[in-house]
């Protein structure tokens, strides 16, 4: 896939440096980035996902990619041998650049347009089921052997680029995707091998993958090399931003909350516990759900002169489904800047 970590933010957008930047910062609480991708998986009619190889003929240009209507929220890919290249579109057609060689491999992907639902003050992105992770069996499946103990062992490339294969570890009775969802989740560019299968990351759904395994003939250890394409029923994918989905305000606060504990974590000497109550008496906070214990927290903090850093509304309630304004958003991050100031210097 592309070296781009989300495929909706541009190098010409205005936030493109920022959000990048943001993206790096990495939390001491559990080692993921402060902003992190919204996963999804269903698109706009006719506006899917989609991903072809060809091996080219002489002086080929012209591809034909059928199902694929043009979009700027639809940007296509292309590899040729597992290089990147420029391409120009049109209704189910691809273009290359330049005439190509016969012989060889072409990776064309159309990103897909999601579809973004209504729901409340905002449009959002929907994921309709967690996603299956793309898999192939491998040729060598009943002889399949690992060992880390053998010179020569697994390896998988696609588009040019290696991936880093981890361990999965099932317990007994345990779903082998359920397991796949728990350790490996929306990491990118990962694989495993469980049983003569590969599996991979979302993001390999459809790609032609190189994978090389050892296998076992009597008493002797075979190494092999062979192309694979893993395939899924349904994806969840994480690729993209969404820099114009407007956040609810229990969003705004878990990120908040978020910073809050990766500074305690980082200049106190000790980890940070939360204390988690309703001693604000805030009518309009449920219970149960995932974003309660992070906004009680952090709705408690105050300044050192006993005032509250973040205000409520006047009849004390909180409306965590409400979208923030850019007003309500400077204030508290402002708020938020004063209170780090005066607890950390």
């Amino acid at each position: 896939m592309s070296d781009m970590r989300w495929v909706d933010v541009s190098p010409y957008s205005w936030y493109y440096r920022d959000v990048l930047d943001s993206a790096r910062v990495e939390l001491d609480i559990d080692g993921n980035a402060l902003f992190e991708s919204i996963p999804y998986n269903r698109f706009v009619e006719n506006r899917g996902r989609l991903v072809k190889t060809y091996i080219s003929v002489e002086n080929q240009i012209e591809f034909a990619f059928p199902g694929y209507i043009p979009s700027t929220a639809n940007p296509v890919y292309a590899y040729v041998e597992g290089s990147p290249v420029l391409v120009e579109t049109e209704a189910n057609k691809v273009f290359m650049p330049n005439p190509l060689s016969a012989g060889l491999e072409v990776t064309i992907t159309a990103m897909g347009e999601p579809q973004l639902v209504k729901y409340g003050c905002r449009n959002i992105p929907v994921t309709d089921f967690r996603g299956t992770f793309p898999s192939a069996n491998l040729s060598k499946k009943a002889n399949y052997i690992f060992d880390y103990n053998y010179s020569l062992n697994e390896i998988a490339t696609s588009l040019g680029r290696k991936l880093k294969r981890v361990e999965i570890s099932l317990y007994p009775g345990q779903n082998i995707q359920d397991a796949l969802h728990d350790q490996i989740g929306y990491t990118r560019n990962v694989f495993t091998i469980i049983n003569g299968v590969l599996y991979t990351s979302f993001e390999y759904w459809n790609m032609p993958i190189i994978v090389e395994y050892n296998y076992k003939v009597g008493e002797q250890i075979m190494h092999t090399s062979e192309r694979v394409v893993p395939t899924s029923d349904i994806v969840a994918w994480n690729d993209r931003f969404f820099p114009n989905v407007v956040l609810t305000r229990a969003e705004f606060f878990s990120l908040l909350q978020r910073l809050r504990k990766n500074l305690y974590n980082r200049f106190t000497d000790r980890e940070y516990v939360p204390f988690v109550n309703n001693e604000r008496e805030i009518p309009d906070i449920p219970d149960g759900q995932w974003y309660t214990d992070d906004v009680y927290d952090i709705i408690n903090e105050k300044f050192l002169d006993g005032c509250y850093v973040f205000p409520l509304y006047e009849d004390n309630t909180f409306n965590p489904t409400g979208c923030i304004t850019r007003a309500e958003s400077v204030t508290y991050l402002h708020r938020f800047i004063e209170w780090a100031l005066e607890r950390f210097r």
